[in-house]
C-alpha cells in the first residue's frame, strides 16, 4: 500500500490521477449496485466529460469531521483521512489507523434513511459493502468500522466489517470487465442496442410527440396559474372553465409514524417498472 500525499484534492492533477485509477467509491457503479451511477455515467467521469457530486454527498462531507470524532470515541482509534493506492486500485479513506479503516455515511435523511434503518439491524447496504471491501483490499486493513451518523442527534451506529478476499476477487473481475469497455465508445453491454427500422420509427415519433406534449404542458401550466390568480381566494366559473377552491385534509407522515418500527416485514414483493428517456 502506498499513501498518496502529493496530490491536492480538486486540482487537475488529482482529477487526472483519479481517472487513471480504479477507485473504491466507483466500485458500486462497476458492480451495477449503485442507485446513483451507471456504467455510462462512470465512463463519462473517467473521461473527464462530467463530474459526479450529489446533494447527499455534499451533506456527508459537511458532517464527516463530527462523524469521525464519533467513531473514534466509539472504537478508541485515532482515524485520519488518507488516500491510498495499490497498483491500479485506489481509495480515499474517511479514516485510517493501522490495520483498521473507517467508512462514514451521513445520510441526508438521517434516521429516516434506508442506510440508517438497515444499520439498526446490523446490515450494510450492498453498494456500500462493495466500496469498503475495495478499501480494505487496497489499504491492507483487516477491519472496517462502517459508521452511519445522524447529524441532527449527533449519534451514530458503528458496524464492524471484516475483510473478504473472496468477494474482493469477484469485484476485481467486474472491474476487469468494465475497464477495457470504458476506453471504447461501445454501448453498455447490459443494454440491448436496437437499430432496426421499426425501433427507429417508433423512437422518432415518441421523441417528437413527447417534446410537443412537454411544450403544451408547460403552456397549460402557465395559463392554469393565471386562472388561479384571477380567481383569487374564491371559486370561479366562465368560458367553459371552472376553478374550484376547497380544503384538502393533510396526509399522514408515515415515515414519522413508523419511526423505530421494522417495516421490512410489511414490504410487498418487488415489481418491474419501465422508464423511457430521451438522450
Amino acid at each position: 500500500m502506498n499513501i498518496v500525499e502529493a496530490l491536492e484534492q480538486g486540482t487537475p492533477e488529482w482529477l487526472s490521477w483519479r481517472q487513471s485509477r480504479r477507485m473504491a467509491s466507483e466500485t458500486p457503479a462497476v458492480t451495477r449496485r449503485s442507485p446513483y451511477q451507471t456504467w455510462e455515467g462512470l465512463r463519462k467521469v473517467k473521461r473527464g466529460e462530467q463530474t459526479f457530486q450529489t446533494a447527499a454527498m455534499a451533506h456527508g462531507h459537511k458532517h464527516e469531521h463530527d462523524a469521525r470524532l464519533f467513531v473514534a470515541a466509539e472504537t478508541g482509534l485515532l482515524f485520519v483521512p488518507a488516500v491510498v493506492e495499490e497498483g491500479e486500485y485506489a481509495a480515499s479513506l474517511d479514516g485510517l489507523d493501522g490495520n483498521a479503516i473507517a467508512e462514514i455515511k451521513c445520510p441526508y435523511k438521517g434516521k429516516q434513511s434506508d442506510t440508517w434503518q438497515l444499520a439498526e439491524r446490523g446490515l450494510i447496504r450492498p453498494d456500500y459493502d462493495d466500496q469498503i471491501i475495495h478499501q480494505m483490499a487496497v489499504s491492507g486493513a483487516s477491519v472496517c468500522y462502517f459508521t452511519v451518523y445522524d447529524a441532527d442527534s449527533e449519534h451514530g451506529i458503528v458496524i464492524e466489517r471484516q475483510a473478504d478476499p473472496e468477494l474482493w476477487k469477484k469485484l476485481q473481475a467486474q472491474w476487469d470487465e468494465f475497464w477495457p469497455w470504458h476506453l471504447t465508445d461501445d454501448p453498455d453491454p447490459a443494454i440491448n442496442l436496437r437499430t432496426d427500422e421499426a425501433w427507429r420509427n417508433a423512437a422518432a415519433y415518441f421523441t417528437a410527440a413527447k417534446r410537443q406534449a412537454d411544450s403544451l404542458a408547460k403552456i397549460a401550466d402557465d395559463f392554469r396559474a393565471e386562472l388561479i390568480r384571477l380567481a383569487g381566494d374564491d371559486s370561479a366559473i366562465g368560458a367553459g372553465v371552472k376553478v374550484t377552491r376547497f380544503e384538502k385534509k393533510g396526509g399522514i407522515d408515515y415515515k414519522k409514524a413508523t419511526a423505530g418500527l421494522d417495516v421490512e416485514q410489511y414490504r410487498k414483493p418487488a415489481t418491474f417498472e419501465t422508464r423511457i428517456t430521451i438522450d
